[in-house]
């Protein structure tokens, strides 16, 4: 009869649903994972890019220093021509040579000060980003123990699930099997799904009466002419359990 057939369907259909959502589960994990990595990659590159900030304030440090050291021997030299100077004119002249590099070591000091306080903040930057970097890392690769070991036992779970869907295909009729079958490849989801308040439990469109009748009297498969499930009663759902 069509309603043991149903019956057997909706034990298989479960069995079906819980390897679609294993197959789904094990698609995702690897993706998940993929993801976390590139996380680590982005943090590597925000170091990578600090570092290099803090190679150019370096850079410019130096060239600074460079410069102030320039100033402070030519403000030597000067200090030193002063004493060979026997014209006024040319000693005012040199004290304010000598004065306005005063002014530009003073302007290349702060600016040397500046730059140094800059350096200890990329640079403590960089260290709280190597720790992030650290952290996900660490946090990657307990992620990747947790999904190598559930990525283990969905293949086991699916194992059980094969051999016991095997044994339930024993008692269906293969015409109706084969029908079964090209609608769950089509929907990846439920196949057979239950009659509410007259409408598909699939599509929620309602259903004509006649298609109501032919559940309660005919002895094949109903098809939802909207979403082509296979339909059943409530009731039958509750034989299934009492089965």
């Amino acid at each position: 009869m069509i309603k043991e057939q149903i019956s057997r369907l909706l034990k298989l259909q479960e069995v079906d649903l819980k390897i679609i959502a294993l197959e789904n589960e094990k698609e995702e994990l690897p993706q998940k994972l993929k993801q976390l990595y590139q996380q680590v990659d982005l943090t590597n590159e925000q170091v990578r890019n600090i570092e290099e900030e803090l190679k150019q304030i370096q850079v410019g440090h130096r060239e600074k220093e460079l410069e102030l050291n320039t100033k402070e021997s030519e403000i030597k030299k000067y200090n030193a021509q002063l004493y060979q100077i026997k014209s006024n004119k040319e000693y005012s002249s040199l004290q304010t040579e000598i004065g306005g590099l005063k002014a530009d070591s003073s302007a290349l000091e702060d600016e040397i000060i500046a730059l140094l306080d800059k350096i200890d903040n990329v640079s403590e930057n960089i260290k709280e980003e190597r720790e992030r970097q650290q952290e996900k890392l660490k946090s990657c690769k307990e992620e990747e123990g947790y999904i190598n070991n559930r990525l283990s036992q969905i293949d086991k779970e699916m194992e059980i699930l094969k051999k016991e869907r095997e044994q339930g295909l024993a008692d269906i009729d293969k015409g109706i099997y084969a029908k079964y079958e090209k609608v769950l490849r089509g929907k990846k989801g439920a196949v057979l799904v239950c009659v509410v308040d007259h409408s598909c439990g699939g599509c929620h469109m309602e259903l004509p009466p006649q298609v109501i009748n032919d559940l309660s009297t005919s002895n094949k498969l109903i098809f939802c002419e909207n979403c082509a499930r296979i339909l059943y009663l409530p009731q039958e759902t509750q034989e299934v359990k009492d089965e």
